[in-house]
């Protein structure tokens, strides 16, 4: 149902090629590189959780964009927090996925600077 359209045709509840849960990931890292930036990539980030809303499935050829917003930021037993609200669309506006992302980044820029040396 992922990768073989005759087999979706068959078994998709949609009767069409289904995206992997985790699709909003990828689509992510691929608006980050070609875009502003993120803390997403940031030398040293450890992931302890995250949420993935898929409200409408992703189709074959379409055209997918993504708005970041921070969300919230807090400090926890001396640990940096960061929560950022990624929202996904296709190319006639309609929301298909919200991605809220949280991350545990390193707490000054030379802590960052230490984990992309290695």
């Amino acid at each position: 149902m992922l990768i073989d359209p005759n087999y979706a045709a068959k078994h998709s509840p949609t009767g069409e090629l289904i995206q992997h849960p985790l699709f909003v990931v990828q689509v992510a890292f691929y608006c980050i590189e070609n875009g502003s930036g993120s803390w997403i990539r940031s030398p040293g980030a450890r992931n302890p959780g995250q949420k993935i809303e898929l409200f409408e499935p992703f189709k074959a050829g379409e055209t997918i964009s993504m708005t970041v917003s921070p969300f919230d930021k807090w400090i926890r037993r001396g640990k940096h927090y960061i929560t950022d609200k990624l929202d996904f669309y296709n190319q006639y506006g309609v929301h298909k996925a919200t991605w809220w992302l949280t991350l545990i980044l390193p707490p000054n820029r030379s802590a960052m600077l230490h984990f992309a040396r290695l």
